[in-house]
């Protein structure tokens, strides 16, 4: 709210601006319903408010990030949109499709008429459990696994009598060793 006080002459001011925001005018109430008009004498001393419109068209970021490899905390920055909304509404951020990511919970953010609102999204890398089938040998506990991330070390389990030929990715050693 910004308010001009006229002295002698009845002179109107130079346009305020606001960030976000269209000047609509000069009024003489707070709810911006009554125009005042310049051409008028003064004949004692008033407030006037500017009356605000909030712009259509005010820009925000949307940032996605990605966990990275070494999970965790650690993300990366993989896209940003750049969009558009009314000051003082919230945003309208849509979380994106990344195959073996889901997205974390976000919050909309007011729109700032400075145009520096950003809503931050996060997606963190799925987790699958990887069985082993030891085929009578001892009893390997699931390994945790992460979409895209490096499987690490796997167990070698021991069979009284066998070798030990490596993990394969189909039953009796068929498929990719893994």
């Amino acid at each position: 709210e910004r308010s001009y006080t006229p002295a002698m002459a009845s002179t109107k001011p130079a346009m305020p601006t606001k960030d976000g925001y269209n000047f609509g005018g000069w009024f003489t109430d707070k709810e911006g319903t009554t125009a005042y008009d310049f051409t008028k004498p003064v004949r004692m001393s008033m407030t006037l408010y500017a009356k605000w419109t909030p712009n259509a068209n005010t820009p925000y970021k949307v940032k996605h990030y990605k966990q990275t490899t070494a999970l965790g905390s650690n993300y990366e920055l993989a896209d940003t949109d750049n969009l558009t909304g009314t000051t003082g509404t919230n945003t309208n951020a849509q979380a994106k499709s990344y195959t073996g990511f889901t997205n974390k919970t976000f919050s909309q953010k007011t729109i700032l008429g400075d145009g520096t609102t950003v809503v931050d999204i996060y997606y963190d890398r799925n987790e699958f459990a990887l069985t082993f089938d030891t085929h009578g040998a001892q009893t390997i506990k699931p390994k945790v696994i992460y979409y895209g991330a490096p499987v690490g070390e796997l167990p070698i389990p021991s069979k009284d009598g066998f070798e030990f030929g490596g993990w394969y990715t189909q039953p009796e050693g068929a498929g990719t060793l893994v």
